[in-house]
């Protein structure tokens, strides 16, 4: 009996295991999925100082857009100015925009990465599902 109940169990966790690994793999197709769909547009310029460079997807499903902050001797100084309202903004996005959905509805870390016209980075916001749920 005891040795049926341990096979029973290694079998359990087996499968919580298959499960749990096929579930985060689903999800990271669905954001592979959804960053080539935006990479096929890019890049695009958002104002006069910004440009959307690209998305990547990491392997712990972490969603990263880049971004290139051009027009500006100090591009540090003019995030500052900006930081407040991007984060009202990136909040505000995650509570009204139904695309932003599937980052809510499975808890992914988005991280937005800024550079300066020479590639080097110049500010990382991250957003993390405590911040938009």
């Amino acid at each position: 009996m005891r040795r049926i109940a341990t096979y029973m169990l290694i079998v359990f966790i087996g499968m919580l295991l298959i499960q749990c690994t096929s579930e985060k793999e689903r999800l990271n197709k669905k954001l592979n999925e959804m960053a080539e769909n935006l990479n096929q547009s890019t890049p695009i310029k958002l104002d006069q100082y910004t440009q959307f460079d690209s998305v990547a997807v990491s392997d712990d499903n972490i969603f990263t857009y880049f971004y290139t902050v051009k027009n500006t001797k100090n591009p540090m100084a003019l995030l500052d100015s900006m930081e407040i309202e991007l984060g009202s903004n990136i909040k505000k996005a995650f509570k009204t925009d139904q695309s932003l959905k599937v980052f809510k509805d499975n808890n992914v870390t988005i991280n937005y990465i800024y550079s300066d016209s020479t590639g080097s980075p110049v500010r990382t916001i991250i957003v993390t599902p405590e911040d938009y749920n």
